[in-house]
């Protein structure tokens, strides 16, 4: 009788033992798929701002190099020969890589509008406005 106790004592202490582990293997499953799922998260973040740095940065440049004219007929073609195309009168388009970037430029009596946009893929990622005075503004 008393060997029969003490097996069925054992066995409840190996029950609790394996119910331990289980629980703790759970809390581990659970722990590293949240932690996998950050990391997914992180690296589209990383993307994402990678893009906005770099399309910014281009369109930076762009601008820059735009307001270094005097009229409108060498901004058109400067454009062109950066490789933009132009879609119609005062659109042009410039594809690169992954991204398109995209000039609209309106000229209203000596001040020259111009729209500057990047996409990737539909999805508009950077998009800002300059406005750039040509001739003499005395």
């Amino acid at each position: 009788m008393v060997k029969k106790y003490m097996d069925t004592a054992d066995n409840r202490h190996a029950y609790l033992f394996m119910l331990e582990v289980i629980v703790a293997i759970g809390i581990f499953v659970i722990t590293a798929s949240i932690i996998v799922m950050l990391f997914v998260r992180a690296k589209d973040y990383d993307t994402k701002t990678r893009d906005i740095h770099e399309a910014n940065a281009y369109l930076t440049n762009l601008a820059e190099q735009i307001r270094l004219y005097d009229s409108s007929e060498q901004m058109e073609e400067k454009l062109t020969e950066a490789g933009f195309k132009k879609k119609d009168d005062t659109h042009y388009e410039y594809e690169n890589r992954s991204y398109v970037y995209s000039v609209d430029l309106k000229n209203d009596d000596g001040l020259v509008d111009f729209n500057l946009a990047c996409f990737k893929g539909k999805k508009e990622i950077v998009q800002f406005d300059v406005e750039h005075y040509i001739g003499d503004m005395r």
